[in-house]
């Protein structure tokens, strides 16, 4: 996240994959940052905390595979990295 390029390979990475665990433990050494540092430079850089974004993230590409209809909402549910399709938080 020091650099722009950084920041859009977390980004692009977690868009790929959002049924992974993205905790900041897990996200920092991609951007190759501190824990601390990256989530303190991302809330600087995106204005919201890193946890947000990825369910930010999640919820939208949740959407994308329901509006494709190719999956039953328990299938999207756990594709996204949500519990159950009834409570996706």
């Amino acid at each position: 996240m020091a650099s722009r390029r950084r920041k859009e390979e977390v980004q692009r990475f977690v868009a790929a994959n959002p049924a992974a665990e993205h905790s900041v433990a897990n996200l920092a050494p991609r951007a190759k940052l501190r824990t601390r540092h990256f989530a303190q430079l991302f809330h600087s850089q995106l204005g919201t905390t890193p946890a947000a974004w990825v369910e930010s993230a999640r919820v939208s590409a949740a959407r994308r595979l329901l509006e494709d209809g190719g999956e039953t909402p328990r299938q999207v549910a756990a594709s996204c990295g949500f519990a159950n399709a009834d409570t996706p938080a």
